[in-house]
């Protein structure tokens, strides 16, 4: 992994340790090992939403409570297959046949070729809801308020195949009835909870191709390291 703050900030995990779900959701989950259809229901809805938009501008935060303590804004920018993640310290991008990361801090640029599982460092939020056509089974575990609003809380967890991952749970936040993503919470095994909040969605506006692809020459003395494979 590159990073695992910007790891957070996509839904390519793969859960492990599952004996840490509360008892109810995973009795609810364990005893068929199939998903729940009122979840899936719900989900199928917020895939639909999303991906009729053809861009999206997404804004962040991601807070990180456990042995470090931490809290960052960020924007994600989508077009298709392309992506633009910004946040304070680095940035990842893709125009879909190169990923670049920017390590500000160090005036590095890392140069890759994308990964064909998903796990370079960011998937859009319309990827996320791929998740649960892929090996996580899932719940909704409850209606409750967030910030004035009522809310799915839909909770997932791997199958039992799946024991490798730094988080054993994650939860994810849907407004009741508008079907957007709210809130995504994921819990590490190390006691370590990661919750990134969605605070503004712009969809269908005019990115340019430029946005999503990185430029060493406009970076005085830029460290470049290609990692790219034949």
């Amino acid at each position: 992994m590159k990073n695992l703050i910007l790891l957070i900030v996509v839904w390519s995990i793969s859960f492990g340790a599952f004996a840490q779900l509360d008892a109810e959701t995973r009795a609810q989950l364990s005893a068929t090992e199939q998903s729940d259809p009122e979840a899936k229901a719900i989900l199928d809805k917020v895939k639909a939403k999303y991906e009729g938009f053809k861009t999206m501008k997404v804004n962040f935060t991601l807070d990180i409570e456990g042995e470090i303590e931490d809290s960052q804004k960020g924007v994600v920018y989508l077009n298709g297959e392309n992506y633009r993640v910004e946040m304070k310290n680095q940035d990842i991008i893709s125009n879909g046949n190169t990923v670049w990361f920017h390590l500000k801090n160090n005036n590095e640029v890392q140069i890759n070729n994308p990964d064909p599982e998903g796990q370079e460092g960011f998937l859009s939020p319309a990827d996320m809801l791929k998740v649960y056509d892929q090996n996580l089974l899932y719940a909704l575990r409850e209606v409750v308020t967030e910030d004035g609003k009522p809310v799915y809380h839909i909770e997932f967890k791997p199958r039992e195949n799946d024991d490798e991952s730094e988080f054993f749970k994650l939860r994810l936040s849907v407004t009741k009835g508008y079907y957007d993503m709210t809130k995504i919470i994921a819990f590490g095994r190390d006691g370590t909870r990661y919750t990134l909040t969605f605070t503004e969605l712009e969809t269908d506006t005019n990115l340019k191709d430029e946005l999503f692809t990185f430029d060493p020459s406009k970076f005085p003395d830029i460290y470049v390291e290609d990692l790219r494979e034949e």
